[in-house]
């Protein structure tokens, strides 16, 4: 049987003309939707990932969009309840940011499938830290370079806000992230593991074996 980092090049390596966002044209190009969209392979890629699942982590928290699929299947597989963070709260109904399981007082790690500056990690630690919530983790399919991972571990090893130190704004998003409407001041979460984990580069059973040189 074919190796996981083999399967999943085959299936989102392409060839051809490709616009990139800077402008560039490149000849290859990696579409992560394609081993997302995969119901085989993304069991695959789950399964491997469960491994990298912190102990007494609570919930798994993944990044809108391409978090998502791979956060579904890997609750799934461990058993433990997802959240799905949303780049922005909506406007309506409940106004969260995190759909799903509550964070509140809860260990969790966020997900992502494919980091390349670290930059979208970093932007949705932003929310929860706010609001004293804390991440064990964060954990992904693949990364492009090793300093986005150290861009996320020095991101995740500053302290959150606890509520009570938090603006009254960032209290009310608190509660909606915990689906309550408690103000009440809660301590402040301490950043227990504050580490990037990955499938590749680090704990690497796709150790530099995934990448085109470049990702979507």
């Amino acid at each position: 049987m074919s190796s996981l980092p083999f399967r999943i090049r085959q299936c989102a390596r392409l060839t051809g003309n490709f616009t990139l966002r800077s402008g560039k044209v490149s000849d290859t190009y990696f579409d992560k939707y394609r081993f997302e969209a995969d119901p085989k392979l993304l069991l695959s890629i789950a399964q491997e990932m469960a491994s990298l699942v912190p102990s007494g982590t609570e919930v798994l928290a993944g990044l809108e969009m391409g978090g998502i699929p791979i956060v579904t299947v890997l609750s799934q597989i461990t058993g433990i309840p997802a959240a799905f963070i949303r780049k922005e709260p909506k406007a309506y109904g409940t106004c969260r940011y995190a759909e799903g399981a509550s964070l509140a007082g809860k260990r969790f790690a966020l997900v992502e499938d494919v980091v390349s500056s670290g930059g979208a990690l970093i932007d949705a630690l932003e929310k929860p830290r706010a609001d004293g919530f804390a991440p064990v983790a964060a954990l992904c399919v693949s990364q492009a370079l090793m300093a986005s991972i150290k861009a996320v571990t020095a991101a995740l090893q500053r302290p959150a806000v606890s509520a009570d130190q938090a603006p009254e704004t960032s209290r009310g998003r608190a509660a909606n992230a915990a689906g309550t409407t408690s103000r009440s001041p809660r301590a402040p979460v301490p950043w227990q593991i504050g580490g990037a984990r990955t499938l590749t580069q680090i704990q690497s059973p796709l150790r530099g074996s995934l990448h085109s040189p470049v990702t979507r």
